[in-house]
C-alpha cells in the first residue's frame, strides 16, 4: 500500500513575481501613466500656443476693453476647451481630471510674467480666481468629452 501524498510538498513552485498592475481601464499601469504624462504635455503645448496666438494676457486689466475684446474672450474659453479636449483624448482614464493640469501648470507662470513685465494693472485677485475656476471647469468638461469620445470610438461601454 502506498503512503498518502503531502499536497503542500507536491505543489509546484510558485512564481513570486507580482502580476503587472493594471489600471481600472484594463491597461497596464505604466502605459496609463505614460499616456497621462503625454496627454498633459500635449495639453500644455496646445494651451500655450493658443494663448500666445490670441495675443492677450488674461491677468492684465486694460479697462473695459479687457472684457469686450473677442481675443480675450477666446483666450478664456477656446484655449481651455481645446487643451482639455486634447488632454482628455490622449490621457485615457481620468482624462477629465488631468485636463485641468495644463491650466494649473501654466497660469502661475503667466501670472508671474505679467507681474514682472509691469505691462499694466493686474486683475484683482478675486476676479482672477473666478476666471481660473471658470477656465478649469471648461477644461474639465472638455476633458470629459474627450475621454467619452475616445471610449465610444474604442467600442467600450461608457457610463457618465
Amino acid at each position: 500500500m502506498t503512503e498518502p501524498r503531502d499536497p503542500i510538498a507536491d505543489a509546484a513552485p510558485r512564481d513570486s513575481s507580482p502580476a503587472p498592475a493594471r489600471a481600472a481601464s484594463g491597461v497596464p499601469d505604466g502605459l496609463s501613466r505614460a499616456m497621462a504624462g503625454i496627454g498633459v504635455a500635449v495639453g500644455c503645448t496646445v494651451y500655450y500656443l493658443l494663448s500666445k496666438a490670441f495675443g492677450v494676457t488674461i491677468e492684465v486689466f486694460d479697462g473695459i476693453n479687457t472684457f469686450t475684446n473677442p481675443a480675450w474672450f477666446a483666450a478664456v474659453t477656446v484655449a481651455p476647451l481645446a487643451s482639455g479636449f486634447v488632454t482628455g483624448v490622449i490621457a485615457r482614464h481620468n482624462g477629465k481630471w488631468l485636463a485641468m493640469a495644463p491650466l494649473l501648470l501654466l497660469h502661475p507662470v503667466d501670472y508671474f510674467q505679467a507681474v514682472a513685465s509691469h505691462r499694466g494693472v493686474m486683475l484683482s485677485f478675486g476676479i482672477f480666481v473666478f476666471l481660473m475656476i471658470v477656465m478649469l471647469e471648461l477644461a474639465l468638461m472638455a476633458g470629459w468629452a474627450g475621454e467619452l469620445l475616445r471610449n465610444r470610438l474604442a467600442g467600450r461601454a461608457v457610463s457618465a
